[in-house]
């Protein structure tokens, strides 16, 4: 998975957190793949429901084409929870330990 598709869905995900009045996350929640509510988006904002093309929750979302590509990605993995961070081709983390902003 590219770094890009995997900010995508950070920056979908900490926006909506913002409008529901939560904090900011700095890094994706793991997730199950294939599970519209135990999924990554899922799990990191309360209530959603993840399908092919869009979020529903309080507020029902299109996917962009780099979230849509998140979620394909992910959703090719199999098992319990799995780390979407571990997925992104060179890691998430320079050097230092800091997100990498591509």
């Amino acid at each position: 998975m590219h770094i890009r598709d995997y900010l995508a869905v950070l920056e979908l995900v900490n926006e909506e957190r913002l409008r529901m009045g939560l904090p900011e996350l700095e890094r994706l929640p793991s997730g199950i793949p294939r599970n519209s509510r135990g999924c990554v988006i899922a799990n990191a904002i309360p209530g959603a429901r993840v399908g092919s093309e869009r979020i529903l929750g309080s507020t029902m979302r299109r996917m962009s084409r780099e979230v849509r590509s998140f979620v394909a990605e992910f959703d090719r993995n199999h098992g319990s929870a799995v780390d979407p961070g571990a997925l992104v081709e060179g890691g998430i983390e320079d050097d230092k330990g800091c997100l990498v902003l591509a």
